[in-house]
């Protein structure tokens, strides 16, 4: 009939919808490229967040085993020192552009002030959760690597006058016994 889509009276329908269709089209692909945008930025996000988070949790198990005792025992502190270089060369601090990177992306994707509810709280409470954690973490790592820096500097400034005294006592004895052993 007059209204079939092969019909005169149905291709004149349907070219009238067209461009109503062709235009929700386009609010859809619009739609879906802002959905796009928004889900890459919560994964560069989530991405730092994470990273930060598992630097925290490997650092602090490197740190347990070079607690502050160790890092200011002489007998200890070299084997400190050695847990916190490696710990720094395994583990590198996270640039602060990649923080200021993610505040920004955590305020622009809660809205204003951060408002947007995710578990725990904002994004932006979440960031600087994180980062609080991060610092907290980042100046016991370098607090104790001054410790053992320290100690280390302090054993070895006074290792080579103690073995210079035991040399010194060492050539003197050998001296005289070379003089009885000359004598008998």
């Amino acid at each position: 009939g007059a209204g079939a889509p092969g019909s005169p009276g149905g291709v004149a329908r349907a070219e009238g919808r067209g461009p109503a269709l062709r235009e929700r089209l386009r609010s859809l692909t619009d739609t879906l490229e802002v959905c796009g945008t928004q889900l890459d930025k919560r994964l560069r996000l989530q991405s730092t967040l994470s990273e930060a988070s598992q630097w925290c949790e490997e650092v602090q198990s490197r740190l347990s085993q070079a607690p502050p005792a160790l890092c200011l025992s002489p007998s200890g502190c070299g084997h400190a020192l050695s847990v916190l270089q490696h710990c720094c060369g395994d583990l590198p601090e996270i640039p602060a552009s990649r923080f200021r990177d993610a505040r920004a992306l955590a305020l622009e994707l809660g809205g204003e002030g951060g408002v947007r509810e995710v578990e725990g709280g904002s994004l932006f409470e979440r960031w600087a959760s994180v980062r609080a954690r991060y610092d907290q973490t980042l100046s016991a790592l370098r607090e104790r690597l001054l410790l053992a820096q320290h100690c280390q500097r302090a054993k070895l400034s006074s290792t080579p006058s103690q073995s210079m005294s035991d040399l010194s006592a060492d050539w003197t004895t050998s001296l005289a016994n070379r003089g009885r052993d000359s004598e008998t």
